[in-house]
Order: C-alpha cells, then structure tokens, then sequence
C-alpha cells in the first residue's frame, strides 16, 4: 500500500489473443474480431503508456515469448463448447446451443449438490451417533 512492495513481474492472459504485464500488452491481429486489427499490436508501456503505437517492429523476442503465453492459454478447450464471439445473442446464431449448454450445466450443478447434501448429512449422522455414544459413556465414567 506504501509503494514498498515491488511489481509482480508475471503475464496476465486477457482471452481473445491477448497478454499484459507490467511493461507490455499483446494482441493478436485475429484475436478479436471487432478491433479490426490488420498485424498483431504490441504496446510498450514505457515509451507509450497511452497505447496508441504499435511497437512491434525491433522487438521480435518479446513477440515470441507473448506469443508462447496466448498459445498455451488459447489451445485450453473448455469443458462446455464455446460460442463464436458475437453469436450468442437471444434468438441469434448458437442460442439454442448455449441454451442447452446452460441446462446441462445446471443439471450437473444440481447433481453436486444433492452428492454434497447426501455427505453432509452422511457426516452429520456419523458425528451425532458417536457424540452420543461417547455422551454415554463419559456420563457412565463420571456418574460412577
């Protein structure tokens, strides 16, 4: 909170073909449709803070190594199929696909809670059964 402390110098993957840390951002040129982005762009923070210069050019080593850290992350397939950016609306392109998508995920959540409901209570008993027997017994030893 003092300014003490020194920056965590690690990447942040922002989804869409996209990194940042503390001295540069990365986009990649078909990351996300809606930039329009015609080469990737990368910003450095410490000439540009503003991000309006594409500082690509000279510094191909830090290209690759943001270029690494997006591939690992876009590659990770998610456990329900995505929806293409843009086609998820009400009534538009994959509604009806992200619909069942959601129920199916509803059904597995109500799943886990009924399994999480049964060992709780499974527990529960388990204690309350011992407390008592262990109640009985220490009343016995104190009793006499």
């Amino acid at each position: 909170m003092k300014g003490d402390t020194k920056c965590i110098d690690r990447d942040f993957y922002l989804g869409c073909g996209a990194v940042v840390n503390k001295d540069y951002k990365f986009i990649k040129k078909d990351g996300n449709p809606k930039l329009n982005l015609t080469e990737d762009f990368l910003v450095d923070y410490q000439t540009d803070p503003y991000e309006r210069k594409n500082a690509s050019m000279n510094n191909e080593q830090i290209l690759k190594r943001l270029y690494q850290v997006i591939e690992k992350y876009d590659t990770i397939m998610p456990l329900v199929p995505e929806i293409p950016y843009g086609k998820g609306q009400k009534g538009g392109e994959g509604s009806e696909r992200m619909e069942s998508n959601a129920l199916i995920i509803l059904n597995i959540s109500f799943v886990y809670s009924m399994i999480a409901s049964v060992i709780q209570n499974e527990v529960k008993n388990f204690f309350s059964l011992n407390m008592q027997r262990e109640g009985i017994l220490l009343y016995a030893l104190y009793d006499g």
